[in-house]
């Protein structure tokens, strides 16, 4: 971001480095000689120029001194006294001794003029020597504001001795120097080949290193405008129209009200300028794009121009900016009276912003936000509808691809159509580009099976066709994928006269997943009659498209199927079948999300079998267990859950149920947990166990079951069933048991067995809580004695992950950082989520506290896109949002630490395709507990995803976590753990001491009692 204040922002110097002779000074002091020979004033245009935050009207130098004057007084305050401006009595004849001195604050920045030695330094370690007259203006000056405008324009600086920020600025300019050449020695030969966006981009990053030129520090320039002429604006500050929003503008920067006021602020007049040369150099010959950027243009005033407009908005204007320039560039090519469809999209975006803005309901961040997914849009649109005709060429299927097309953008039409809030349409609009990403990078392979080998052979001679390696190679269901469209439709036709061409499964189960999609847009009624409102029509079908994005990712597996109609239908009948038949959106909601997850619950249900699950248990596990009883168990189990889901499979789904719910009430009896000997747990138990399953598996597939699939309970579900029960022990009853399951595989379905079959047996039962904080694995001894001699529990188990582990790796070096002040500690986490946004993928950012959320957030809100803030208070409906968003590609989610446990974040295909979600933890956990969990909100089941942990030594040290002598530079992850398990043994003392205090004062109460 360029910043273009006309007061010193933070890292601006105040004066113009120069050096000016004596002839020089002399030459300038003659242009200011009164009448009398004295100095006189500064030309009212220089003053206007130069002086910010003047209220005194131009002093007067008739001999009569005013008696507050400098001259008079010798010190000028602020309204708070803490900055000042003095005229020193007596200067000595020391070398570069200065008649004034001052204290004040420009840009962020305190300065400091001392009058001994005649240097300038400030808090961001600048040190100068520096000259200045003796001034009349100054000594008649009445007021600090006036005083310390006259005195900062005449400060001449003779010699820079320290700049940390101009080393800086002189490093970022060399690497945009030595980037530019780059991109413009790559570039300019072919740029007449290349897209409207790119060309757009290259002329950017050229006026911005024009502008980095004009305001570098230093230069005579750096406080003057920068020097451009409106093309398109062409009459922009002389419109009486925009009269009144550049005060605002003005006065939203703090300008001053005064001639300048009519002028555009510099902040606005940068990006104006870039918006305005952009435009007229790539679009001003296209009288399409004219329209559409005039259209745009106006939009783009009152917003950037708006009273909403503040120091903090100006990253997000710099986004408006590009993204309007994106806008122009991505869709200007779509522009043309022949492109009716992508017309009507565009108007449509153009009036409902218009609309938006009339009906005063789309704030400045509205509009941010809008442009940037209407922009988006026009990409995608490009790249992956467009794109169609390059993975479907010809003729044979130009119909389909123009049918998909159609839906593709008939689906963002309807959309438009809908009154509902900003918020949920630019929701839906990222939840659709996502759509449009993954149909770009679906392989839209055609496969077929020949009617003999014969036949196959000459198209495999020929090139056409290539075998896919499957496990049906070399056999009769042996399947090809076709490698030349054209070719092979010519070919097909002479071999098979009269004869259809083979069908594209994958063509035709997208268009019907679309047809889905757009028949929810416009859904009135669910069944039974409730009517959808427009909001509800567009969530819902967000909802859809999310369900069936996951499944896309399935459609790879076509060539494993026998039935290609089977394909087809088990991809798209689910999300038909819901659509049509739920009674609620609160119905279709869970009905949807369960088809999303069960694409792959059930495609892993037999990855890890009975045996694989008791070696991963026995390994994750110290506790004696009997292997061989629990296998046993399984086995018969699943026996009869296997007969009681195959029985009566013909009828419908309540049918079915009624035989198995009277088949369990015949083995159900009062008998006590404590009373459960061997026989019933080896020959009852298990019957009830896969009675209870089959009614549960029946009930949850409903919608998946019409393709021939099932959603059962995982064998480490069943085997954690089986250990809370005490299944394997031979000795009667059921023992206490802590058990541990991980986030997202089932902890809720493993309660609900338990509960039903105690249930069943006689006990009242009571699910009082699903989990708690923090992994068995990681329980000090403390706890381990606490969970073992206070609660007498004396089992414990840990279940294995469905997918056999977490992909996370953790490198205590490369992902752990320490810095110095909060200040850098914020910079440093802004920066990585900036590295992360520019990878496209997303964030997941935890703090202890909202208030370090709070002040993470303003101050660098306006910077960040696609940001979400994520507590205990959230309000539902946004948290179940906001959860859902967070593994969108480019959203921040900050959160707090609660939400860092036992919440299921879950990523998107481009997200995972760019590396997963990445999680920064901004603290030092004084528990490994709660790192575990946040370590654990990525990189889980078959996912991919990074974490690191970023922290600050003024947090450390309040945290007794390192001394107070530390340097920042030293502090490691390995010393910051060692402190930790130090704390931790301390504490179980302290704890052990105070229970032992309080269980003799227990046994006191105790006694008294017994003895009244």
């Amino acid at each position: 971001m360029i910043k273009c204040n006309v007061g010193a922002a933070k890292g601006d110097r105040l004066v113009e480095e120069s050096s000016t002779s004596k002839g020089d000074h002399e030459k300038k002091d003659a242009k200011f000689k009164n009448a009398n020979g004295a100095k006189g004033n500064t030309p009212r245009r220089q003053r206007e120029r130069n002086v910010v935050n003047t209220q005194q009207k131009e002093p007067q130098t008739d001999g009569n001194l005013p008696k507050n004057c400098l001259r008079q007084c010798g010190k000028l305050y602020n309204a708070d006294r803490s900055q000042y401006v003095k005229r020193r009595q007596e200067v000595d004849g020391g070398q570069g001794n200065l008649l004034y001195s001052a204290k004040f604050k420009e840009g962020g920045v305190m300065w400091k003029l001392h009058g001994e030695a005649g240097l300038l330094t400030s808090s961001n370690e600048y040190v100068a020597q520096v000259t200045v007259r003796q001034l009349e203006e100054l000594d008649l000056a009445t007021t600090f504001n006036f005083a310390k405008g006259v005195l900062r324009k005449n400060l001449k600086v003779t010699k820079v001795l320290l700049d940390e920020h101009r080393i800086d600025v002189e490093k970022v300019k060399q690497s945009c120097d030595e980037y530019l050449k780059g991109v413009f020695a790559n570039t300019i030969d072919n740029l007449k080949d290349r897209q409207p966006l790119d060309k757009c981009l290259d002329h950017e990053l050229n006026l911005l290193l024009k502008l980095l030129n004009h305001f570098e520090v230093g230069r005579p320039t750096s406080s003057e405008r920068f020097p451009y002429k409106f093309k398109i604006f062409e009459n922009i500050e002389s419109n009486p129209e925009y009269k009144q929003v550049i005060e605002h503008a003005n006065k939203a920067f703090g300008h001053q009200r005064n001639k300048k006021s009519t002028v555009l602020p510099d902040e606005l007049h940068v990006w104006i300028c870039l918006l305005d040369d952009t435009i007229a150099q790539f679009f001003s010959n296209d009288e399409h794009i004219v329209k559409l950027s005039s259209a745009l243009l106006k939009l783009y005033m009152n917003y950037s121009l708006s009273g909403q407009m503040s120091l903090d908005s100006l990253e997000s204007l710099r986004v408006i900016t590009h993204n309007t320039i994106r806008f122009v560039a991505q869709a200007g090519p779509f522009v043309h009276p022949k492109n009716e469809q992508d017309n009507y999209i565009i108007m449509k975006q153009i009036g409902y912003m218009n609309r938006a803005s009339l009906e005063g309901r789309m704030s400045f961040t509205d509009y941010r936000d809008l442009i940037e997914v209407f922009a988006q849009y026009w990409k995608q649109r490009s790249d992956a509808i467009d794109g169609l005709e390059a993975k479907l060429p010809g003729d044979c299927f130009k119909h389909e691809v123009e049918a998909v097309q159609s839906l593709l953008m008939q689906c963002l039409a309807g959309a438009l159509d809908k009154n509902v809030k900003l918020a949920d349409l630019i929701s839906f609009c990222r939840v659709y580009e996502e759509l449009l990403a993954d149909v770009h990078n679906l392989p839209l392979d055609w496969f077929v099976r020949m009617p003999t080998m014969d036949f196959a052979d000459i198209f495999l001679r020929k090139g056409v066709i290539s075998v896919v390696e499957n496990k049906w190679k070399d056999s009769d269901q042996q399947c090809y994928r076709v490698k030349d469209f054209e070719k092979f439709e010519r070919v097909y036709r002479v071999l098979f006269e009269d004869v259809e061409l083979p069908r594209n499964y994958l063509v035709e189960t997208i268009k019907a997943l679309l047809k889905c999609i757009n028949s929810m847009e416009e859904k009135k009624h669910w069944k039974g009659g409730l009517v959808l409102t427009e909001s509800d029509q567009l969530i819902a079908t967000g909802l859809l498209i999310t369900s069936v994005r996951k499944s896309l990712l399935y459609l790879k597996e076509q060539a494993d199927y026998i039935s290609f109609d089977r394909f087809l239908e088990e991809n798209t009948k689910p999300f038909v079948t819901v659509s049509n038949d739920s009674s609620s959106f609160e119905d279709f909601k869970k009905r949807i999300t369960l088809i999303k997850e069960s694409y792959w619950y059930i495609r892993n249900l037999n990855v890890i079998d009975i045996d694989t699950a008791l070696k991963l248990f026995r390994e994750s596990n110290e506790s004696d267990f009997n292997e061989e009883y629990l296998r046993l168990f399984y086995r018969k189990y699943s026996e009869q859950f296997e007969k009681y889901m195959t029985q009566n499979d013909s009828l419908e789904m309540a049918a079915r149920i009624a035989p198995i719910g009277a088949e369990v009430k015949r083995h159900k009896r009062h008998y006590l947990a404590d009373k459960w000997n061997v026989d019933f747990k080896f020959n009852v138990m298990p019957v009830l166990l896969a009675g209870l399953s089959a009614v549960w598996s029946l009930h949850v597939s409903k919608d998946v079951a019409s393709s021939g699939q099932y959603l059962k309970p995982h064998c480490i579900q069943i085997l954690c069933v089986s250990r809370l029960l005490s299944a394997e022990k031979v000795t009667p009853g059921v023992r206490k048991h802590l058990a541990q399951v991980l986030t997202g595989q089932g902890k809720s379905l493993v309660l609900a067995l338990v509960a039903a079959v105690l249930a069943l047996c006689g006990h009242s039962v009571q699910v009082l809580c699903y989990s708690v904080s923090g992994t068995l694995t990681t329980l000090s001894n403390y706890e381990k004695k606490v969970v073992k001699d206070h609660y007498n529990i004396t089992d414990l188990s840990v279940m294995p992950s469905f997918f056999g582990g977490s992909n996370l790796k953790f490198n205590e070096t490369q992902d752990f950082s320490c810095l110095n002040s909060v200040n850098e500690w914020m910079n440093a986490i802004f920066g990585r989520i900036n590295m992360m946004v520019y990878a496209r993928r997303s964030v997941l950012v935890v703090f202890d506290t909202d208030l370090k959320i709070n002040a993470f957030k303003q101050q660098f809100a306006a910077q960040l896109d696609r940001l979400n803030v994520l507590t205990v208070d959230t309000d539902p409906a946004d948290k179940e949002r906001f959860i859902n968003d967070a593994g969108v590609s480019r959203t921040i989610t900050l959160a707090t630490r609660e939400m860092g446990r036992g919440v299921d974040y879950k990523s998107s295909v481009a997200v995972e395709s760019n590396g997963g979600v990445h999680v920064i933890q901004t603290f030092f956990s004084v528990d490994v507990k709660e790192e575990t969990q946040i370590k654990g909100r990525t990189a889980r089941k078959d996912n991919r995803g990074s974490y690191e942990l970023i922290v600050c030594i003024d947090h450390l040290q309040s945290e007794d976590l390192v001394d107070k002598t530390v340097h920042f530079s030293m502090v490691s992850y390995t010393q910051l753990n060692t402190r930790r398990n130090e704390q931790l043994v301390s504490k179980e003392a302290k704890r052990e001491a105070k229970l032992k205090i309080a269980n003799e004062k227990h046994d006191v109460t105790v006694n008294f009692y017994k003895d009244l």
